[in-house]
C-alpha cells in the first residue's frame, strides 16, 4: 500500500514506535514554534512518510521549520519583528486608523 493511501484511522497506522516518534514531532513543534501538527495542517501521510524514510522528529522538525520559514520567537529580534508587523495588520484592518 502507497503510504499517502493509508488511512488516517487505521489503527495500525498510530502504533508504536511510530505513535511515539510522531508525539515526539507534537512536542518539539509546540516546544520550538508554538504550533502543533493539527494547527500547522501537517498530514498523517506527511509524517508517516518521514518516519518511513528515517527521519527523526528533531530532523523532521527542522525541515518542517526551515520549508515554511517558521520564525522563531525565542530570538528576541523575532519577537519584535512579530510585534511590529501584529500592529501594522491590526492598523491596515481598522478604518479609525486611517
Amino acid at each position: 500500500m502507497n503510504v499517502r493511501e493509508r488511512p488516517n484511522d487505521d489503527p495500525y497506522f498510530l502504533q508504536q514506535p511510530y505513535k511515539a516518534w510522531r508525539d515526539r514531532v507534537e512536542e518539539l513543534l509546540l516546544q520550538d514554534w508554538c504550533i502543533g501538527i493539527e494547527d500547522a495542517g501537517i498530514e498523517n501521510w506527511n509524517l508517516y512518510e518521514s518516519y518511513a524514510d528515517g527521519w527523526t522528529p528533531e530532523y523532521y522538525v527542522n525541515w518542517f521549520s526551515e520549508k515554511y520559514d517558521l520564525i522563531d520567537f525565542r530570538d528576541p529580534s523575532n519577537q519584535l519583528e512579530a510585534v511590529l508587523s501584529l500592529i501594522s495588520l491590526i492598523l491596515e484592518k481598522d478604518p479609525a486608523s486611517k
